[in-house]
């Protein structure tokens, strides 16, 4: 976990989170059979049954940003990833900055410990470095505090929010 601003995580029982996943570009995870698109969803829902699920290009549209946008006025809080990879640097930052005017709070699952994907903008940011499918179950259990996470800040020249 990079970021916990407002104690966001971990996400109580009652609260109803709207869950965004990104399409996943198979290139991306070739080497997975298990992984499949709403891996995260998936994941997210094995945690809890309160919630909204969307999914959206890797690089969300203008159709669906406004959708995230009205979905966000159903729900206390919102999971999103943001995730990176160099040969496709596209990612969701201008969805997280529509997100961010809902006042809701934000909380960001991302594969990339830097900006373009622990985006400073999200109220608690949950750092995976993969998108596997036992990653991604350990972000959802993360979240709803059924995993500490132990992981250990991996880069000594960069500290988040600096």
């Amino acid at each position: 976990v990079l970021a916990n601003r407002g104690d966001v995580l971990p996400v109580k029982p009652g609260q109803r989170v709207l869950c965004i996943e990104q399409i996943i570009i198979p290139e991306f995870v070739p080497n997975n059979m298990h992984h499949h698109t709403r891996s995260f969803s998936e994941a997210m829902l094995g945690q809890s049954l309160n919630m909204v699920s969307m999914d959206c290009e890797f690089s969300a549209t203008d159709d669906e940003i406004k959708l995230a946008v009205s979905l966000a006025e159903q729900v206390d809080v919102i999971v999103m990833t943001n995730f990176y990879w160099r040969i496709y640097p596209k990612n969701n930052g201008p969805l997280l900055a529509a997100l961010r005017k809902s006042g809701k709070p934000v909380v960001i699952v991302t594969n990339n410990p830097y900006p373009m994907g622990a985006d400073p903008q999200a109220d608690a940011i949950v750092c995976t470095f993969g998108v596997t499918p036992q990653s991604l179950a350990a972000a959802a259990e993360a979240i709803y505090g059924k995993l500490k996470p132990t992981g250990r800040w991996p880069l000594e020249h960069y500290r988040f929010g600096q």
